[in-house]
């Protein structure tokens, strides 16, 4: 874990929950906050200003990946914490319209005000597209209207190979 007290899980999609074995709808998305550096970043209040910004409830925010942006110039990307997140909806068609919410929260940066709100001082930039995955684990790409070409939010790392010869 990146830092003390931190608890999230980078799962395979479409999974989702603590232990990673859960399949809801959720809207899975990467984004580069920028301003804070990782031992800084307060994940409590980075969770309560995305569910705000969300309309979600605290509660169906999961973080999935938190880094500090590895293998890059440290002068380009200074301050900047990459972070996945899942937001778990109660229905498909929540998850397909919250594709929608997502990316006007980035383009209006309604997310950047609630997060000032909560006294989280940051820009943030969405990554690609937000990826709705359905309660079954396929994609919602096409309820969406999200492009399913694109790769998904974030991966987990590649598992070293077992070769004994």
């Amino acid at each position: 874990l990146p830092f003390h007290g931190a608890c999230w899980c980078l799962c395979p999609e479409p999974f989702t929950g603590a232990r990673c074995n859960a399949i809801r709808s959720h809207v899975a998305l990467t984004l580069q906050v920028e301003g804070v550096e990782l031992r800084q970043f307060d994940e409590e209040r980075f969770i309560l200003a995305l569910a705000l910004s969300m309309g979600v409830n605290r509660s169906l925010v999961e973080m999935a990946l938190l880094s500090d942006n590895p293998g890059t110039t440290r002068r380009q990307f200074a301050n900047t914490v990459t972070v996945g997140a899942r937001l778990v909806y109660g229905s498909d068609a929540e998850a397909a319209r919250g594709v929608r919410t997502v990316q006007d929260a980035f383009d209006s940066r309604k997310l950047e005000g609630f997060a000032l709100s909560v006294g989280l001082r940051a820009t943030f930039k969405l990554e690609g597209f937000p990826r709705p995955f359905s309660s079954s684990g396929g994609s919602l790409c096409e309820q969406a209207n999200v492009p399913c070409s694109t790769p998904a939010p974030f991966t987990l790392p590649a598992q070293p190979s077992d070769s004994n010869g």
